[in-house]
């Protein structure tokens, strides 16, 4: 397909999206020739040159869309054609120098990474905002070769003083990522300016969690509406499973049969059999008999992607009951978790279903447990006790 792009053309591309099955669609502009649209079935979209030299075909990423302008794409399309009419050979076919490659602005080198991780980290979209708002503002027209530890120190100062040491520690963990990934394959040379920067102390928020009373007076209030808004929170109050697990399933992953849910898609990037409640089966069986079973557990209204997390609907759902503004459906995770270690499942039986690579995760998850902590402790005491006093009563005989 050809035609002449425009940012109107391509906002209206990327909304009509990927044919069903197909991975990728590619749009050839009509103004810059060998300048291509190529939209992924993941949402994202990148500007690529294609060109044949010799007889052998070639291609180059200019850049993601959301990074990089249709205007910019066209004229580094005509540099590069430039080069190779100069005879500058063609990039990654040659011998490049030191300078070559250090000389590169930093943008080119956050373009790179990103359309490499875009499919491959869960938290890409993330990574695109921070790029945006933080540090591309700042390192964007920087070379390489000119980017030192001092700078990107000082500059970890001011996103902490700006925002908060959490934002600050994320966006220079972003920029470590960034100048790894380009030393590893041959974007950057020598050693990251990052490397030796130490991130900010974070102090750890106390896990806010909704008691066994709260989780059962949300379980009534969503019983009450017939929406599948309502069953996937329900889902996940019964099973501990995140928001993305729920809805990156399939009916295909779940076995009725044995009351379990195979999970590809990962926080951990590791996938995981799911063991059931009989009450979170009966929520997954009741969708199968009404979308089949090769759809989505909760498909969107179109059927071919899965639903939208549904937070405005717990939000009203929450303050209807009374919960506090930081009790969000991930908290039904926390409380499966502290209830699970209530009714006296071990902290690794705890951490294996929930999925967690480290205990420490799940103990982080547990300090929601003082109640039954204080009850071993009153247990200890007891015994101490009952041993004195039957000393006591030895004694006396």
């Amino acid at each position: 397909m050809a035609m002449k792009l425009t940012n109107e053309s391509i906002a209206r591309l990327r909304k009509e999206g990927v044919n069903e099955g197909k991975a990728s669609r590619e749009i050839t502009d009509m103004i810059e020739k060998g300048l291509k649209l190529v939209l992924y079935a993941s949402g994202t979209a990148s500007f690529v040159m294609r060109w044949v030299y010799k007889k052998r075909k070639y291609n180059k990423t200019i850049g993601c869309v959301d990074i990089i302008s249709l205007s910019q794409s066209r004229e580094r399309v005509k540099a590069i054609k430039a080069s190779l009419v100069l005879g500058n050979g063609i990039a990654g076919n040659d011998a490049i120098s030191y300078e070559q490659i250090m000389s590169k602005l930093f943008v080119e080198l956050a373009e790179a990474y990103m359309q490499f991780s875009v499919n491959r980290k869960k938290s890409s979209r993330s990574d695109l905002g921070r790029f945006k708002k933080w540090i591309l503002p700042k390192f964007a027209r920087c070379k390489l070769l000119n980017m030192n530890t001092d700078d990107i120190a000082q500059f970890h100062i001011e996103v902490a003083e700006l925002s908060s040491t959490a934002t600050a520690n994320r966006v220079l963990n972003l920029i470590k990522a960034t100048f790894t990934w380009g030393i590893r394959f041959g974007h950057v040379v020598g050693k990251s300016p990052a490397a030796n920067i130490s991130a900010f102390a974070e102090p750890r928020q106390a896990i806010r969690y909704l008691e066994q009373h709260d989780v059962s007076r949300l379980l009534q209030r969503l019983e009450q509406d017939d929406k599948p808004a309502s069953l996937l929170l329900r889902l996940l109050a019964y099973s501990g499973l995140r928001m993305g697990e729920a809805l990156g399933a399939k009916q295909s992953d779940f076995n009725p049969d044995k009351c379990s849910l195979y999970l590809f898609d990962t926080k951990s990037g590791e996938s995981r059999l799911v063991q059931l409640s009989n009450m979170a089966c009966d929520i997954l069986i009741t969708q199968r008999k009404l979308y089949g079973s090769k759809a989505w557990l909760f498909p969107g209204i179109s059927g071919v992607k899965p639903m939208s997390p549904p937070s405005r609907y717990f939000r009203r759902i929450a303050t209807e009951l009374g919960f506090s503004e930081d009790i969000t459906p991930h908290s039904c995770r926390h409380a499966l978790a502290v209830n699970m270690g209530l009714c006296g499942a071990s902290i690794h039986e705890i951490s294996d279903y929930l999925g967690h690579k480290s205990l420490k995760t799940t103990q982080i998850y547990l300090q929601n447990l003082p109640s039954k902590l204080k009850q071993r402790a009153d247990d200890v005491a007891a015994f101490y006790h009952a041993d004195v006093i039957d000393d006591a009563v030895t004694t006396n005989l």
